[in-house]
């Protein structure tokens, strides 16, 4: 199904503070790709309050009349801020 496809991404970031208990500084930064058949956009997502992302988990799923993976979602992975 071509609706199970991940056809654009939008990402969202900001540099983080070196002082304790700031979260960001600087100005927000963004980058976004998309199909042009990219129509329905799923909500933002981020990180719980005191998280930042350090990665990502790509899921994929097949197609039996390809033979070939599609990518179809995309997960954040977050970890605690630990100030020392």
């Amino acid at each position: 199904n071509k609706k199970d496809r991940v056809k654009g991404y939008r990402i969202i970031g900001q540099q983080l503070s070196a002082v304790k208990n700031t979260r960001f500084t600087g100005p927000i930064k963004s980058d976004k790709f998309s199909r042009i058949n990219c129509k329905h956009w799923m909500p933002t997502v981020s990180c719980p309050t005191n998280q930042v992302v350090t990665g990502f988990q790509a899921h994929f799923q097949g197609s039996a009349k390809t033979k070939r993976n599609a990518l179809s979602g995309v997960k954040l992975v977050c970890r605690k801020l630990l100030w020392k």
